[in-house]
């Protein structure tokens, strides 16, 4: 995270007096415990400075005990002051930790400065204030320092340096401070420590040549990852957490509230943006999210940011994290709302990187009715903050630094320290506001850099307390906090991060994860929603209000003071607002295909012509059933026949369910019951017409041996009802265990995995088990059928049909044996599906029907035909006497040859016996 502003307003003081009040109170609190801990009077804000000018003063350098007569970089000072109070005796070491923090950005394109220097302020007055507790003792925000002033003779001072968010500024003043300042001139001191800088790019250039001159360095505000490098630089941490915690809360928040699995991302490809989107990245894929990110350029072309938002509107999201810096924002966003990428529908989530443009009202003012403006309202900003008003370590520095806003003597020291601007010929028509005053401090809250700096200087102040209580001196008799010598940077910088305190932004503590950088665990990250402000004089402003913050004891989001997250709406006016958060995507266009009504017709028509074929056929058995043919074919097992194709027919209802006219359940009934019908008609045809030849071919056999035998019905059925009945268990068993299931299947999806075409399915467990069960079944009943129909092959026509039973077969076996391919290959066509099931179906009832019965119904249509066509009852005898004499002289023929072969037969016999004696 990058530097920000304030990012809501706390309740403010009315007036100075009510301030000067409300100071006195807190004066008064502060003393108390002072007294408690039997700490001094407090001296003022530059009682260190000036003891440096002091004439009375003199100064020791002091240097590291392995370094003897080091006199270059790094030095602190023991000042001895016969005027200083007892508790400095035998006098004070200083250290001096200067800041380099950004007051003024540059701004090359227009060859100019701008004023950025409410960030510069406040880290700078935050370190200040924690220097004033630590030379103090006072512990109003971190109790660590209460008293550490009688503990420690480390004291701490400071002063300014606006890198201008430019790191060659930095490194040259750096080099400048390091090579060419007197060892031993406590006036113009060398530096102990650095704190600093303001954003990343610039630390991590100036972390490098830190480090080569043994400076710890501690940042309130630079997050990149890139600087948790700690090979590449040794001595760097920071007090704000790394980018990677920024990404972690930024993806859980996408995901965890938003519900967001699909989003995009702009990012300045620098140092900061650059790791930032790296960061967002892996967290994003941990996360099972899919980011699309593009970057642009510092100082991005119009061109550069046209393809920039062009390949996001490609890619359809909703939700877009913008890291760039206030200098691009309007020449983003403007684009970004004209091609619909802003405004309604759509949310920008922008790091602290634009901080000063959303957390300062005055800065943030925009051409009302202008697309940037159109584009602003309802977008959040994403920040570690050092924590909000409401919060308890962040409510006790708040109050310190409220009492700052009535303290003129402090006023007047802090703006003294503001720094020297070397290159104000940069400035075109512009001035700094340099200076504060109350209301700075009493009417609005500090930025998050405020917080941070303070405890970066806590933390370098409570380690170079630790590494003075730990040097070697070589002589016991010495303390360590009085010997003439002092510790190294790098003991320095270790002993800091080692530190764990409560401090203004939490509990500050560092390395948990293997670096140097602070817990990410350990502040506060904060959701504004940007909202639109006044609007004067043709432009309007925009602020960042605290809606929700990341709450560390409870791991989740939780809203800050009940506020609610306004997104842009969708009424298509400026004004336009809505509570509920857009979908990370547009809906997808899905298509469910349905059977289509024509192929419904087809089928419905076809089931129609089954069934009214098998009620015709039924109704023609039973009132013909004492007729000739029909008697001499079996009434009983025919009715069976017809029952069996009436349910095979039906079978293609079922069929044509689908969920535009059944719920889910009433479609898995439907699956189920297709099976049920089909399976069981097949069954009980096939095994109507086993049993029926069997009867016949039974009868005969027994006639052959000139025997009389009765078989009824019944003898022959049991066959078929067991053959029944095992079909009966299966669809029982496959109903109870694992019935099917209607589920819709997607056939196609599109980029981001969701359905574009989808089809309803019959699903079951094990279908193919029970499939297989099934077919064994009924291709037992077809073989057993064909068995006995070839038996009976010799038999006459009126009591076998084998020849009309093998056509049926060979029917249902070549619809079959092309149907069942194709139902595979138009598997994702329900209406082809519906309509080659139909066909299979109504073509197997067909040939079953017609086969069987059609036959009859001509033999009976012809015998109808004779008897009408013949007037005289002595020509109808004489033709039935005829008919019957024919039938009479073909059978006497057949038991003559059976005779005849029986005779022959016992002539063998007989020359066989005769052959036998001979011999």
């Amino acid at each position: 995270m990058e530097e920000s502003q304030p990012s809501s307003q706390s309740e403010a003081l009315s007036s100075p007096a009510a301030a000067a009040a409300a100071a006195s109170a807190a004066s008064a609190a502060a003393s108390d415990d002072e007294e408690d801990s039997s700490s001094a009077s407090v001296l003022p804000y530059d009682y260190y400075d000036n003891l440096r000018l002091s004439p009375t003063a003199t100064f020791v350098p002091l240097v590291a005990p392995n370094e003897p007569g080091f006199a270059g970089g790094r030095n602190l000072y023991r000042a001895i002051d016969p005027d200083s109070p007892p508790a400095h005796s035998p006098g004070v070491i200083l250290c001096h930790i200067p800041t380099y923090l950004r007051w003024t950005q540059l701004d090359q394109a227009n060859y100019r400065l701008v004023d950025a220097s409410n960030g510069g302020y406040d880290g700078m007055a935050g370190v200040l204030l924690a220097m004033h507790h630590f030379n103090n003792g006072i512990g109003a925000v971190v109790k660590d320092l209460d008293g550490i002033n009688n503990r420690c003779s480390i004291r701490l001072t400071t002063e300014s340096f606006d890198t201008m968010g430019f790191d060659l500024a930095a490194n040259v003043h750096l080099f400048d401070s390091v090579l060419n300042t007197e060892f031993d001139d406590a006036t113009d001191p060398q530096m102990g420590a650095i704190i600093g800088t303001t954003t990343s790019d610039v630390s991590t250039s100036m972390a490098s040549q830190s480090g080569i001159f043994d400076l710890p360095q501690f940042s309130p505000s630079a997050t990149s990852t890139l600087l948790d490098n700690s090979y590449q630089y040794p001595l760097f941490s920071r007090t704000i957490a790394s980018d990677a915690a920024t990404a972690a809360r930024l993806t859980g928040y996408l995901q965890t509230e938003l519900n967001v699995t699909y989003f995009g991302m702009v990012y300045v490809n620098d140092a900061y943006g650059g790791s930032f989107q790296q960061d967002v990245r892996q967290w994003a894929t941990l996360r099972r999210m899919q980011l699309y990110a593009f970057p642009i350029e510092p100082g991005a072309a119009y061109y550069e940011i046209i393809d920039a938002l062009t390949f996001l509107q490609e890619k359809k999201v909703n939700y877009i994290v913008g890291t760039f810096y206030p200098d691009v924002y309007e020449d983003i966003m403007g684009p970004a709302y004209e091609m619909g990428m802003a405004g309604a529908g759509k949310v920008w989530f922008f790091s602290a990187s634009l901080g000063p443009v959303f957390l300062d009202g005055s800065a943030a003012a925009l051409e009302s009715g202008s697309s940037a403006a159109l584009a602003t309202p309802g977008n959040a900003l994403l920040h570690d903050e050092g924590g909000l008003p409401g919060f308890p370590q962040y409510d006790l520095f708040l109050e310190e630094w409220r009492r700052l806003g009535a303290d003129d003597e402090a006023l007047e020291y802090f703006n003294s320290k503001t720094p020297e601007w070397k290159y104000h010929f940069y400035f075109t028509n512009e001035t700094l506001a340099s200076n504060r005053n109350w209301g700075y401090f009493s009417l609005r809250n500090p930025s998050f850099v405020a917080a941070y700096a303070y405890d970066a200087a806590v933390a370098l102040g409570l380690g170079a307390c630790a590494a003075q209580a730990n040097i070697d001196v070589g002589d016991l008799t010495v303390p360590p906090m009085d010997a003439n010598s002092t510790f190294t940077g790098a003991s320095h910088f270790y002993n800091s991060i080692l530190s764990d305190f409560l401090g203004a932004s939490g509990r500050v503590r560092f390395g948990s994860d293997g670096s140097n950088s602070r817990d990410g665990n350990s502040t506060y990250f904060v959701v504004s929603n940007i909202r639109r402000g006044q609007s004067t004089n043709g432009s309007t402003t925009f602020r960042g209000v605290p809606t929700s913050y990341y709450d560390i004891a409870t791991d989740q989001w939780t809203s800050y003071r009940n506020r609610t997250f306004i997104y842009s709406g969708n009424t298509g006016d400026e004004l336009g607002s809505t509570t509920i958060p857009p979908r990370d995507l547009p809906p997808p266009n899905t298509t469910l295909v349905h059977l289509s009504p024509a192929a419904k017709g087809v089928a419905f028509s076809l089931c129609a012509l089954g069934l009214l074929a098998s009620t015709f056929c039924f109704a023609f058995t039973m009132s013909k059933r004492r007729h000739r043919i029909i008697r001499a074919s079996q009434p009983e097992f025919l009715a069976l026949v017809c029952a069996g194709c009436f349910l095979m027919a039906s079978a293609i209802i079922p069929l044509s369910i689908d969920n535009t006219v059944a719920s889910d359940h009433g479609c898995s009934i439907a699956c189920m019951a297709r099976f049920w019908l089909v399976s069981c008609g097949f069954c009980l045809t096939f095994s109507a017409l086993f049993s029926k030849l069997w009867r016949i071919n039974r009868v005969m056999k027994n006639a052959k041996g000139f025997k009389k035998v009765k078989v009824t019905p019944m003898d022959v059925a049991i066959p078929g009802a067991v053959l029944l009945g095992c079909n009966l268990i299966v669809l029982i068993v496959w109903t109870i265990v694992s019935p099917f299931s209607w589920e819709i299947e997607t056939l196609s999806t599109d980029e981001y995995g969701r359905p574009l075409v989808q089809i309803g399915n019959c699903k079951s467990d094990n279908v193919q088990a029970y499939v297989a069960s099934l077919l064994a079944i009924d291709g037992i009943a077809i073989v057993i059928t064909l068995w006995q129909a070839y038996v009976a092959r010799n038999i006459s026509t009126d009591l076998s049909e084998s020849k009309y039973i093998a056509l049926s077969v060979t029917a249902i076996f070549e619809a079959t044996f092309i149907g069942v391919p194709v139902l595979y290959i138009v598997s994702a066509q329900p209406s082809a599906v519906l309509f080659l099931s139909s066909a299979i179906i109504f073509v197997s009832v067909a040939a079953i029907l017609g086969f069987i019965f059609f036959p009859k119904y001509f033999a009976w249509k012809t015998d109808k035909r004779l008897a009408a066509n013949s007037s005289e009852p002595g020509a109808r005898a004489f033709r039935r006497s005829s008919r019957e004499m024919e039938r009479l002289k073909s059978e006497v023929a057949r038991l003559t040859k059976e005779i005849e072969d029986l005779k022959m037969g016992a002539q063998e016999t007989a020359s066989m016996t005769e052959l036998g004696d001979h011999d």
